[in-house]
């Protein structure tokens, strides 16, 4: 059975801060901000909107975008970083909201959880939710995937450039629009280390941002490596000598805290790919 992403909608605060001007309240190059890291403005929320507001905003659009009424979904999960309750999950405070819109218990059925990873917990929520799909359980339902977060950082910190707000809803079925998800060859890459995390009490984490680009690069790397490797293996890609796995590959979803990290990932990846090839000689000559 097939399973994947049938549409998607996003919900971004209405207020924000040009990049300009905080470059210029900081005393930093906005040329830096702008083009070196792709950040034009930052969306901030408004005194009365947390997280779950943000996934509650994204979920009620993608439903009325798609007509849905909460009988046909039956499953809700929150992908979030910025939880603000050690006990009771997101999603339970998002079903909350939608039902003042839909009426009371219209949700009850539902089933979901509050993922949490940083960043990568919303793919795990869309691979948990594509097998429940594929396992047939999902009874013709849809499943709602969403990825909500604050990011916020210590005053003057170099992360506070990278601040910003908002949701990202995801409708799964088994018969997607958008996006089939391929149940062979999926990979990962994962280590223990400190580039970026909040303990217990702290509301913004502690970011050594350098060390963290360069993991982000590495991890990258890792994890195609291995998909590069089960791809081979499970012949779903057959590469031809002077072929790499990225002529294979039309579009690459990356996950970005910058705009312009992705770019910079993506020359890393095909420098990586391509050094040992004649096309190499090619660039550096």
């Amino acid at each position: 059975m097939a399973a994947g992403i049938d549409d998607i909608a996003i919900y971004i605060p209405q207020l924000y801060v040009e990049a300009s001007d905080f470059a210029q309240a900081r005393g930093l190059d906005p040329v830096k901000l702008e083009r070196g890291l792709g950040i034009g403005q930052m969306a901030i929320v408004d005194t009365n909107q947390d997280p779950a507001c943000l996934a509650a905003n994204a979920c009620l659009k993608i439903m009325q975008k798609n007509k849905l009424t909460p009988d046909q979904i039956g499953r809700l999960y929150v992908a979030t970083e910025s939880s603000f309750d050690e006990s009771k999950a997101m999603n339970s405070y998002v079903i909350g909201m939608l039902e003042q819109v839909y009426g009371e218990e219209t949700f009850g059925h539902c089933g979901g959880i509050e993922c949490k990873f940083a960043c990568v917990s919303g793919s795990y929520a869309l691979y948990d939710n594509a097998n429940w799909i594929r396992a047939g359980e999902s009874e013709d339902k849809h499943a709602l995937v969403v990825v909500s977060d604050i990011a916020k950082y210590d005053l003057g910190s170099s992360g506070e450039v990278t601040q910003g707000a908002g949701a990202i809803a995801m409708l799964l079925n088994e018969k997607p629009r958008l996006l089939e998800f391929d149940p062979k060859v999926t990979s990962t890459s994962i280590k223990n280390e400190y580039d970026f995390y909040r303990p217990f009490g702290k509301e913004t984490p502690i970011v050594h941002g350098q060390y963290s680009n360069l993991l982000y690069l590495i991890q990258v790397k890792n994890a195609l490596s291995d998909y590069k490797r089960k791809a081979k293996d499970t012949g779903l890609i057959k590469l031809k000598e002077d072929e790499t796995i990225l002529d294979h590959i039309d579009y690459l979803n990356m996950h970005l805290p910058y705009s312009n990290m992705g770019k910079k990932a993506l020359a890393y990846l095909a420098r990586h790919e391509w050094r040992t090839l004649p096309r190499w000689n090619k660039i550096v000559n």
